[in-house]
């Protein structure tokens, strides 16, 4: 549909940009060639397009267009919601395009721009694949990257803004932790976040199913677990546990009875 449409010209765009720096730029006879023909050279039409600029330019409307593309890939698999398919993933892949996703998101970018909050990952070495349904578990990311945002948006606590992300196993498990070192929350706010509809935000601006909708995902869809720990002043941590296949288990038997239930 859109972005089918959208993706024609961007990749009409990034291809003639890559024409032209190969016809501008690159060391080929065919270059030297026609440069000769009309009485000047390769390296002064070098000299003149690093003087003017011009390489630098080039140079960006390929890494825009390619970027722009990635983002356009992360917003189609973030909106299927419909494939109820489990797949092998790597949750470090999940993580980076949902982080990229926010750092794009219209909506994020109206109140703050996700691009000011320092991202710091940790992932443990030779993660193993997780089976899971890519689009929900980037659902359930984004949802926390965005309540971690808006957290700290509203509340500074007078120190730069920081989002971690934690990727590693715990027994039979691989486990997401995503903290914030945000305004943290009471006790009593902290029992009732998994709650439908239960938000600090307004009606306006909030409609308290993104947790509930995360935690549904999570444990009902997926057989995982999902947890928050918080304390006032200080920050808040989610942690996603989703089921690691048993040992010996091929990737075709992921979807079925070798996903260890807990």
């Amino acid at each position: 549909g859109m972005a089918h449409e959208i993706n024609n010209p961007l990749a009409g765009m990034i291809q003639s940009a890559q024409v032209l720096q190969n016809r501008l730029i690159r060391d080929l006879p065919a270059n030297h060639e026609a440069a000769e023909q009309l009485g000047t050279s390769l390296p002064v039409i070098r000299k003149y397009m690093e003087h003017r600029g011009v390489d630098r330019l080039l140079e960006n409307i390929n890494h825009s267009g390619i970027r722009a593309s990635k983002i356009i890939q992360n917003m189609l698999t973030f909106a299927k919601k419909g494939d109820t398919v489990k797949r092998p993933c790597r949750l470090e892949k999940i993580l980076d395009d949902t982080i990229d996703l926010a750092r794009n998101d219209y909506n994020l970018k109206k109140r703050f721009d996700f691009r000011d909050i320092r991202i710091e990952k940790t992932y443990a070495a030779d993660l193993p694949q997780v089976c899971c349904e890519q689009g929900k578990i980037q659902q359930v990311v984004f949802n926390l990257l965005k309540n971690a945002s808006e957290a700290m948006a509203e509340h500074t606590m007078g120190r730069s803004p920081v989002i971690g992300l934690r990727l590693f196993t715990e027994l039979d498990h691989a486990v997401i932790e995503i903290s914030d070192n945000g305004p943290g929350m009471a006790e009593d706010i902290r029992k009732k976040v998994f709650e439908p509809f239960f938000t600090t935000k307004g009606l306006e601006r909030g409609t308290g199913l993104g947790l509930s909708v995360s935690y549904f995902i999570v444990v009902d869809d997926h057989g995982g677990e999902m947890e928050v720990s918080s304390v006032p002043g200080q920050g808040t941590v989610f942690t996603v546990k989703l089921p690691l296949p048993e040992q010996g288990a091929s990737p075709a038997a992921w979807d079925g009875p070798n996903i260890k239930k807990t």
